[in-house]
């Protein structure tokens, strides 16, 4: 069997496979070989088949053996991945929550592939806040595992949390985790934008606004891009500016900024850039 997956002998699968014992830890084991190949050849429906198959026929027969436990695991895990790599985000956000029920705590790859999955649903059905609403709920029960995941992978996923805050208007959450990360020195340029973002829209705070964006444009940020940043940087100097009358040339420098880089300026603010 080993054999015959090193050499990439799908044929020999064919012949080894209907003589193996049903039920056993061998044959299960060739099955999930198997399955590996036909991934490997680039052959992912039928992979999926296979892997499928070997998961649904134990779970027909619960209890599994202690012996075939790792190995449907294994497949389970594979199957989360080859959906991942096919896109088919909802599926994959649905087997892998049903994966970790059973084993929270033990297998980070399965919580990176929810994670993913889960963030590209909620990207691609922006509209519908729900699957925001999932993906918050997701991030929350992954970081209650967070000695699976290094300091990085923690900041990023703590980030991912607090941009989902932000965008169902949780902007006192938002605001916490992203102070959390700064306070850890692993607030990035987009952390520095959402920061000052949940500022300015959950406490009308501009002057922390332009702290942190400003920042954020230093650092390159692109969450937004940087022509809509210099505009909107712009628009809070301007409101400043009305108690304190020296930001007015903050607010034209950035004005001028948001000219250069070719992003629409309405005709008032031109002429009140151009006198």
């Amino acid at each position: 069997i080993e054999t015959a997956y090193e050499c990439g002998r799908l044929d020999l699968f064919d012949e080894i496979l209907p003589g193996l014992p049903l039920k056993n830890p061998l044959s299960e084991q060739a099955k999930l070989l198997y399955a590996l190949l036909l991934k490997k050849e680039g052959r992912i429906d039928a992979a999926k088949n296979a892997l499928k198959e070997l998961i649904s026929s134990e779970k027909n027969s619960e209890p599994i053996s202690s012996q075939l436990q790792p190995i449907i695991e294994r497949a389970l895990l594979e199957q989360i991945a080859l959906e991942y790599d096919s896109m088919s985000w909802k599926t994959c956000t649905e087997l892998a929550r049903s994966f970790l029920k059973k084993k929270p705590n033990q297998n980070p790859s399965a919580w990176h592939l929810l994670a993913s999955s889960s963030s590209r649903l909620a990207q691609q059905h922006k509209d519908d806040l729900s699957y925001t609403q999932e993906l918050v709920h997701d991030l929350e029960s992954l970081l209650q595992y967070s000695e699976l995941f290094s300091t990085n992978e923690q900041a990023e996923w703590k980030f991912l949390l607090a941009k989902g805050h932000y965008d169902l208007k949780q902007f006192d959450q938002a605001e916490s985790l992203l102070l959390e990360l700064e306070k850890t020195g692993s607030l990035n340029a987009n952390g520095n934008l959402l920061l000052g973002l949940c500022y300015r829209e959950g406490l009308g705070d501009e002057t922390a606004f332009c702290l942190y964006a400003e920042k954020a444009l230093e650092q390159h940020a692109d969450l937004i891009d940087a022509g809509h940043l210099s505009l909107s940087l712009f628009n809070a100097y301007l409101n400043l500016s009305k108690k304190a009358p020296e930001l007015t040339e903050r607010a034209a420098e950035y004005l001028l900024s948001a000219f250069e880089t070719g992003v629409e300026i309405s005709p008032d603010n031109l002429f009140w850039l151009a006198a």
